[in-house]
């Protein structure tokens, strides 16, 4: 690692004095004086001395120092098509090479994506740039991830990057702070196997639970059968007949038996359908009308006097035509 220190940037190093002129003193002893550890820097008459002629424990609170400081900076990290790493995980080598072989499969994928999932993804592959900065300043990978893990846990990241870990979490609850070591190791590896953005799009995105909609129900038709009568049974009824049937229908498969659903789960699909599609069936005539949703028609497509509306109440009335004949309506 190249880091070199003038005197000025060693004021408050532990076991340091505080006067430039005897930390100038320690420092030539630090160095003896090597041209490998002591030089003029560019531009100055000060001298600078290399890390490594300081003591192991100074040198690791210089290293902290260092890289704390190249976290301020918001330089990206460009990985070149040259760096891009073989991932030793079987699933993720899988994927990878089905979104290559099937760029379809990768436009789809990307595209079902929704803009919180991105924002996600995008926050996982900052923090994987981070450590991979830290790697190239001559941090080992393990310790450049446990950096950046405990410092999100403790807010001390830079204010840009304490933002990405805590969208990159994709977890709720005020008590789930940070980022885990095993989950931003995980992130730089799928960084460094991935060779375009669309890649690490897809595969940083976390899943995204979607709900399943009643007609994927396989039992809930068989239910429906029962329920949807103008009678109107309750749905503790209907269930016991829907069960009857169940019997009946698998009395030879026991597995099938005991799979039938619990009037709970029954309960909660029927309470995901609309009013409108829950009550079909069960209802008629005006009511059933009622829950349909309002239709605004087109009048333009009619001539005027094409279509009269009338409230139903006696009315007479006499229309004069355009050829000069009188027409009588009439409504009771």
């Amino acid at each position: 690692m190249s880091i070199w220190l003038a005197a000025k940037e060693c004021v408050g190093l532990p076991d340091f004095p505080t006067r430039l002129q005897n930390i100038r003193s320690r420092l030539d002893k630090y160095s003896g004086e090597n041209e490998n550890y002591r030089r003029r820097r560019d531009g100055t008459k000060a001298f600078e001395y290399h890390i490594d002629c300081f003591p192991e424990h100074i040198q690791e609170i210089i290293k902290s120092r260092f890289y704390a400081q190249a976290l301020e900076t918001q330089v990206p990290v460009i990985v070149e098509p040259s760096e891009t790493k073989t991932p030793r995980s079987t699933q993720l080598a899988t994927d990878l090479n089905l979104m290559r072989q099937c760029p379809a499969l990768l436009d789809r994928k990307v595209g079902e994506l929704t803009g919180n999932q991105k924002d996600i993804a995008d926050a996982r592959a900052m923090l994987a740039q981070e450590v991979l900065k830290l790697i190239r300043l001559g941090s080992s990978r393990t310790a450049a991830v446990k950096m950046i893990s405990e410092q999100s846990r403790d807010h001390a990241l830079p204010t840009h990057l304490q933002r990405a870990a805590d969208a990159a979490n994709a977890r709720k609850g005020k008590s789930r702070k940070g980022i885990s070591v095993r989950s931003l190791q995980e992130w730089v590896t799928v960084y460094q196997s991935t060779s375009n953005s669309a890649e690490r799009l897809a595969l940083l995105a976390p899943g995204h639970h979607k709900a399943r909609k009643p007609e994927q129900v396989a039992w809930l038709p068989a239910f429906l059968v029962h329920w949807r009568d103008t009678q109107g049974f309750s749905m503790k009824e209907c269930y016991r007949k829907f069960c009857k049937d169940w019997e009946e229908h698998y009395q030879d498969e026991p597995a099938m038996l005991s799979a039938v659903p619990s009037y709970d789960a029954i309960r909660r699909e029927m309470n995901k359908m609309p009013k409108r599609e829950r009550m079909r069936g069960r209802i008629t005539g005006s009511t059933a009308t009622s829950l349909e949703p309002y239709q605004k028609r087109d009048w333009s497509q009619l001539p005027v006097n094409g279509c009269w509306i009338s409230d139903g109440k006696s009315m007479n009335m006499k229309v004069a035509q355009s050829m000069n004949c009188i027409s009588r309506i009439s409504t009771l």
